[in-house]
């Protein structure tokens, strides 16, 4: 057996990225959604506080489909995204929501690889208002303002994604917090735009 029950911490904590080790955290009595194909839209028109929705979709859905809903319900917020992979028409969808200030800062946490493929990175520099690289196959988004705090954790990346992807969207500030922290104590801090 790798581990047993009793391996794991005695109370729920959350690690900081440095400490390493298991950590887990209870969201709390939440509501729980269930979404697939074509539904997604329908299944969340609001977030409330410890909502989660777990998701699939088709292809029906790319990121920056879903990146554009959740600012149309949360309203101006900061982004944070981490991906492998970006392709300048999602990213197109990402500009008009910062020219639009639907999206009011914009930091943008890429794999290494990007550097060299394609025009997606060079793009995304234009228009970030922080950009940095680092060894990573991540796929996060963090969206936060006064009200609300919305982590995305998908299989998805910044591209048209023709598959099945799925993903977890977690309304809690504590897990935005977390998630947006370990990202960027992660990230090659001297290629900040």
């Amino acid at each position: 057996m790798l581990f047993s029950s009793k391996d794991l911490p005695s109370q729920h904590s959350i690690n900081s990225p440095n400490e390493g080790g298991f950590s887990l955290h209870t969201i709390g009595k939440g509501s729980r959604k269930f979404a697939q194909d074509e539904d997604l839209s329908d299944v969340f028109t609001e977030l409330s506080e410890h909502e989660i929705i777990m998701y699939f979709t088709k292809g029906r859905w790319s990121m920056h489909h879903l990146i554009k809903h959740i600012c149309e319900i949360v309203g101006p917020c900061e982004v944070t995204l981490c991906t492998w992979a970006m392709t300048e028409k999602p990213l197109a969808t990402i500009e008009r929501l910062r020219q639009e200030n639907k999206i009011t800062k914009l930091t943008g946490i890429f794999e290494d690889k990007i550097l060299t493929k394609g025009k997606g990175y060079a793009f995304a520099k234009q228009f970030f208002d922080e950009t940095y690289t680092t060894r990573c196959h991540a796929k996060v988004t963090v969206f936060e303002n006064d009200q609300y705090a919305v982590s995305v954790f998908a299989s998805s990346n910044l591209t048209k994604n023709r598959r099945v992807e799925n993903g977890v969207i977690i309304s809690d500030r504590e897990t935005a917090i977390w998630a947006k922290n370990y990202l960027i104590s992660i990230t090659n801090q001297d290629d900040n735009k």
